[in-house]
């Protein structure tokens, strides 16, 4: 599993960062989705998406090979591309901070809109697949949002909370 790092000072910017990785997160699911091919030897995209996170202990010697690692590295890959995606938008804002010319870059909205981009992006491929635009996320362990504080007195939790907000406010 991973180890908690820090998200943010604020519930603002815990949320860009969650932001940043659903972003990353629906992008590699995106990259992932490739690999799937509709046919009649593959199974639906639900079952295969299950089979395609299984870990090692609930696959078969056949399937080992093929699915082995998935998860972990599908989050371990978002993990690292949100780190990427947040250090840009950070930039981004001390550039555009330094020009008088521009107005101030809001690294929250760049990241909300990010995300917003990634996920129709995601829904566009899955409807193309099988005809649903449905994306179900879930969170697994998601008590451990609530032990660390941010700055602010915020939980991560409400900053989780704001990112889906905004999320869902859009779509």
């Amino acid at each position: 599993m991973f180890s908690v790092k820090p998200i943010g000072h604020t519930k603002l910017e815990a949320a860009a960062r969650y932001n940043a990785f659903f972003s990353a997160l629906f992008d590699r699911v995106l990259s992932a989705l490739a690999q799937y091919k509709p046919s009649d030897s593959l199974p639906p995209l639900p079952e295969w998406w299950y089979r395609y996170l299984l870990d090692s202990s609930s696959v078969t010697l056949e399937e080992k090979e093929k699915y082995v690692n998935n998860r972990q590295k599908l989050y371990e890959e978002a993990v690292n591309d949100h780190e990427v995606i947040f250090t840009k938008l950070q930039s981004m804002k001390v550039n555009t901070a330094a020009d008088k010319n521009n107005p101030s870059f809001d690294v929250h909205k760049e990241a909300q809109t990010l995300a917003i981009q990634s996920a129709e992006r995601l829904q566009v491929a899955i409807k193309s697949i099988s005809k649903t635009r449905r994306i179900i996320m879930y969170f697994d362990e998601y008590h451990t949002l609530f032990d660390l504080a941010l700055r602010d007195g915020a939980s991560r939790y409400a900053a989780l909370c704001r990112a889906l907000d905004n999320m869902s406010q859009k779509n």
